[in-house]
């Protein structure tokens, strides 16, 4: 069977994507991928050693290359988890919680939901709170992703660890558990985190 255009060119995108698919090969993520990094939880470092490199102008080193290509197609997903209110739209905004009497906040991983008027209301105020100590957040201020603001989500008294962000970009991108589980092998992470992308890059 002779195969489609739209699959030949999928099939060329995907031996292109495979070559720019990193993998450390000494180091502290030796044996990881710069994927599977920036996907999994280390995306401000693997930032960090981008404008590192870039100062260096290492510019034909294969990891500055890889950094250089994945890092902006990481930071333009959207997020593809379902509202489950409306069950209609993508989730644009996520719940942050107060946390103790401090005034820090932190995400409620269960509330999130699309830009729908009624929906973030019904997030907002529902399950019969008044909606103190809660304060909906739209990720997408000023044109970034969620990936992009990490602790830095414009409100008031903001306390978001890395790992809360972390969990939060796990639900609302759909991310592999594989890629946040201790146990699993580098390059399983490295194959799903590869898989992610493809699917999420290439059109069928």
């Amino acid at each position: 069977m002779v195969a489609t255009k739209s699959a030949r060119s999928a099939h060329a995108t995907r031996e292109r994507l495979e070559e720019l698919d990193y993998v450390f090969q000494s180091g502290d993520y030796q044996g990881r991928s710069v994927l599977s990094l920036l996907l999994g939880g280390y995306y401000l470092d693997m930032r960090q050693m981008l404008r590192k490199l870039g100062k260096a102008k290492k510019s034909s080193h294969a990891q500055h290359i890889a950094l250089d290509f994945w890092l902006p197609k990481v930071n333009q997903l959207k997020p593809s988890k379902v509202c489950p209110i409306c069950h209609k739209r993508t989730v644009h905004f996520f719940l942050l919680k107060q946390n103790g009497r401090n005034g820090f906040y932190e995400p409620n991983y269960d509330k999130l939901c699309c830009d729908n008027k009624a929906c973030i209301t019904a997030m907002h105020y529902g399950e019969g709170c008044p909606g103190v100590g809660r304060r909906v957040v739209d990720w997408t201020v000023q044109g970034k992703s969620l990936y992009d603001l990490r602790s830095n989500f414009n409100i008031p008294q903001p306390f978001l660890k890395p790992e809360w962000v972390t969990n939060l970009l796990h639900v609302a991108y759909e991310l592999p558990d594989v890629l946040f589980d201790k146990f699993a092998s580098k390059e399983a992470k490295n194959q799903v985190a590869f898989a992610y992308m493809v699917k999420r890059l290439i059109k069928k």
